[in-house]
């Protein structure tokens, strides 16, 4: 296992989808409740991680994507309500620009890889905004009952989008024809989506610590109960090379590997001391996952 160390909390961690050995890792000052956020570039070996290049912000930096059509094009959101993207060979250190487009903290962001100038925001002013990342331009903007948690992109159908909030509802919207094609509701709040890669399958993450996975074709019904963590799942993600195969990330600070075929975690990883926040899959590596956390480290390891 390799590990980073910072001296900021860690919150968000995602692989370049240009580069075989390239990953990128935002860190907040006080555990992102005052204080400044880095933006952290990284490059690994078999052997070790080292830093390229970082970013300190005036606030805190909740979530980060990269560009899905320019390999040096990062973006991350921020406490403040403002969305900077970086370019990471510009040498002045600051962002090519700074939108505000929410009114207060923007916990995740997105970029899509189909449409690939559309970013898609969220946040605490339970706004969920699809942008126009060439002149930030708001498309469109939907809503939910209290804060937005998480939001991303169909992977296969370019007009569809998720997004899951404390009012305990997971919303599917077409942005193409404005409308909430499908809404899962539960008995407690729904803190992360992610959709299968390869099935038409969505996976939710609650506050309670369960995983329920569901067919976007069939009911509402879950098709899956995953079992394993004892508090607030924070990140799931499917993998990128095998529909089988999903990771997730919780407040009880351990990282779980499950095989959705069954109920219970395949491997559970104890590396962190602390609440890990973030997770992602290479997309070169089909068994090298990376896990961020509140006890100051990023670590990459694999999953065998």
């Amino acid at each position: 296992m390799l590990t980073y160390k910072s001296d900021f909390q860690g919150y968000s961690c995602k692989f370049s989808p240009f580069s075989n050995n390239i990953i990128a890792s935002c860190f907040n000052q006080y555990y992102g409740v005052i204080g400044n956020g880095k933006l952290s570039l990284l490059s690994f070996t078999n052997k070790d991680i080292n830093l390229i290049k970082e970013y300190k912000t005036n606030s805190g930096i909740f979530d980060i994507t990269f560009s899905e059509s320019h390999k040096n094009y990062i973006l991350s959101c921020q406490g403040d309500g403002t969305i900077k993207l970086w370019d990471f060979l510009n040498n002045n250190n600051l962002p090519l620009f700074s939108i505000k487009q929410h009114e207060s903290e923007i916990w995740n962001i997105n970029w899509s890889h189909l449409i690939t100038n559309l970013i898609l925001s969220c946040g605490s002013d339970k706004n969920l905004k699809l942008t126009d990342v060439t002149n930030g331009k708001i498309l469109n903007c939907f809503s939910h009952n209290n804060l937005i948690y998480s939001c991303i992109f169909h992977p296969t159908l370019s007009n569809v989008i998720s997004s899951t909030s404390k009012d305990k509802t997971c919303k599917i919207i077409d942005f193409k024809s404005n409308k909430v094609i499908k809404i899962f509701k539960y008995n407690f709040e729904i803190l992360t989506c992610d959709f299968n890669k390869y099935d038409n399958l969505i996976g939710l993450g609650y506050s309670n610590g369960l995983i329920q996975i569901f067919d976007l074709r069939k009911s509402d019904y879950e098709i899956l109960t995953l079992n394993g963590h004892n508090l607030c799942v924070k990140k799931i993600i499917f993998s990128p090379f095998d529909s089988k195969t999903l990771i997730s990330v919780s407040y009880d600070m351990n990282v779980n590997l499950y095989n959705i075929s069954y109920s219970i975690p395949i491997k559970i990883f104890k590396h962190h001391k602390e609440f890990v926040y973030g997770c992602d899959f290479s997309l070169f590596n089909k068994n090298l996952v990376s896990s961020t956390s509140w006890d100051n480290t990023l670590c990459l390891f694999n999953l065998n």
